[in-house]
């Protein structure tokens, strides 16, 4: 199966030394740390290498079926280290991934953990760790952790740690630590470190950039909200 993995900067995980085009077997593969894994969700990959700190690849695994309560992990006893991708290219591979979990989601308006809940115009769903919310525009979306999250335009979405999320134009984005927040134009987005802001910007129905922060408490500080003015991130109300 496909899924990404993240490396430190040298291809190193764990001690082991990997190579981008070359395949690697081993006899056990067992969770959490037996054998080679990787993670179905892309972003999943920032809860065990950060950003700053870290590559990733796109990689394929004989997957031996176990699964992470908390995450999209998988694990195998063989796997392949396909292409090096960045940021970019990981976050928009991780949208994918969450609309099509989102797209399997069935009514619902209130749950707990691992909750799969859908909903039009002018919603609010909230529901605990786990869980899938799709919502229409001028929604409130709110979630524990490692939940997905997507809505459209004029919408509040709030989540835990290892979320992500994606809000249309004008919306409002908050997460946790190791997020990946998406928002559309004149979208607000803040969260804590390790996670990723992505902003795009489009004038008369005219895709014109997308751009990318990383919240390293420096440059993109925790807790703030940041917007997308002129082509340029800056910190917003």
């Amino acid at each position: 199966m496909k899924a990404y993995k993240g490396f430190n900067k040298d291809m190193t995980c764990h001690g082991f030394q990997y190579e981008i085009g070359k395949t690697y077997e081993t006899d056990k593969a067992e969770l959490p740390y037996m054998g080679f894994y990787a993670c179905e969700n892309p972003t999943d990959c920032f809860k065990y290498n950060t950003p700053n700190q870290s590559l990733y690849c796109e990689v394929e695994i004989e997957d031996n079926g176990q699964r992470d309560k908390y995450c999209s992990k998988v694990v195998g006893t063989k796997i392949t280290i396909g292409a090096q991708i960045g940021i970019k290219e990981l976050v928009a591979a991780s949208l994918d991934y969450t609309k099509e979990v989102l797209r399997k989601v069935e009514s619902d308006y209130c749950g707990g953990d691992s909750s799969a809940l859908n909903a039009e115009f002018s919603s609010v769903l909230k529901s605990g760790d786990c869980s899938a919310l799709n919502g229409g525009a001028w929604s409130a979306l709110s979630s524990g952790d490692n939940s997905a999250l997507n809505a459209t335009a004029w919408s509040l979405l709030s989540s835990g740690n290892r979320s992500v999320m994606n809000g249309g134009d004008g919306s409002s984005i908050s997460g946790g630590e190791r997020c990946v927040l998406y928002g559309g134009n004149g979208s607000k987005l803040k969260a804590k470190k390790y996670s990723v802001l992505a902003f795009q910007q489009w004038q008369d129905g005219n895709f014109k950039c997308i751009k990318f922060a990383e919240v390293d408490g420096k440059h993109i500080k925790e807790d703030r909200f940041y917007t997308l003015l002129n082509g340029k991130i800056v910190e917003c109300e």
